[in-house]
């Protein structure tokens, strides 16, 4: 990961492990720069944040990255969101994605976002999620073009979901699947048509040590209204979601 600008956002309930063994493991290179924001209820609270602070800047000081820290107090997510306009990549504990979302846009229509759980420890297996859009393709070339290089040859999954309305052609699939190629020699697809339940994604893998890439307003939406979604944000899988185009 070289040239970027990573946005690490925390808020007063966050432990920051995640984040922590996130930048340990996944975070180097040259030109790459970190910015560390802390969301709080009330002022005065930075303290209180103190381990997860030393050991931020402990792991950028041996990286030889630099790091900035804010504190933003309740009401300041405004600010959050226009850093990450300016940011190639914003990392945010999982729980606190969906406070994050709800009532704004969310950062990930300005830069590509990241929800790690708290117990994030590696990656072997990329669940790939389209819709059949341009822009889902897009996304997942995106993935790509930030973690260019994953150790361990992961396994990648692609979920493609088919609403009858907008679907790959199959010469765009056979082009996704050579594309996918490039990156692992395990690939594997599971084509679901609309509505989606449990049942039909049952095949699918997704534990402590999967990545999901989707576009987060799919995501969100179906995780309001359909339970088959719920384990994508319930378990301990870690969320990729790229920045959104025109």
């Amino acid at each position: 990961m070289t040239d970027k600008k990573i946005l690490l956002a925390l808020s007063s309930k966050s432990t920051g492990k995640g984040i922590i063994r996130f930048v340990n493991g996944f975070v180097a290179g040259d030109n790459v720069s970190i910015r560390l924001c802390i969301l709080d209820d009330e002022p005065g609270e930075l303290m209180a944040h103190e381990e997860i602070l030393d050991d931020i800047s402990s792991i950028c000081f041996s990286k030889s990255i630099p790091l900035r820290i804010d504190h933003l107090i309740n009401g300041n997510q405004d600010r959050l969101f226009s850093m990450a306009a300016f940011s190639d990549l914003l990392v945010v504990e999982k729980s606190v994605l969906q406070f994050l979302a709800i009532g704004h846009d969310f950062p990930a229509n300005s830069c590509a976002s990241i929800a790690v759980p708290e117990e994030f420890n590696s990656i072997s297996n990329i669940l790939l999620i389209t819709d059949g859009s341009r822009q889902s393709i897009q996304g997942v070339k995106q993935f790509f073009q930030i973690f260019p290089k994953l150790t361990g040859n992961p396994d990648v999954n692609w979920l493609a979901i088919e609403s009858g309305e907008k679907n790959l052609s199959s010469e765009e699939e056979r082009l996704l699947l050579d594309y996918l190629t490039q990156y692992s020699k395990n690939v594997g697809v599971l084509k679901v048509e609309e509505p989606i339940t449990g049942k039909l994604l049952k095949p699918i893998r997704y534990d402590d040590h999967t990545i999901v890439v989707s576009n987060i307003n799919y995501l969100l939406s179906k995780y309001g209204e359909d339970e088959a979604f719920k384990p994508f944000f319930d378990n301990q899988s870690t969320l990729f979601f790229p920045a959104m185009t025109a």
